[in-house]
């Protein structure tokens, strides 16, 4: 996902975001926001669909104090 195509965190309307979006918030590859999430060690808890992890916007805002 481009940079460009990411809602700000204060805009964001969605209960829940993809990992590419979570990910930029974080200032993390959207591939290590997934290890960390593997791993237990993800700053938030994501919910899962699939194979698809999803975000909790309020959960995300949270842990980085916005």
């Amino acid at each position: 996902m481009q940079n460009a195509s990411i809602t700000p965190l204060l805009s964001e309307n969605r209960v829940c975001i993809p990992t590419d979006a979570a990910a930029h918030h974080f200032c993390l590859s959207p591939r290590t926001l997934r290890k960390m999430s593997d791993e237990g060690r993800a700053p938030v808890t994501p919910r899962r669909i699939g194979k698809k992890l999803l975000w909790p916007t309020q959960q995300i805002r949270a842990a980085l104090g916005v």
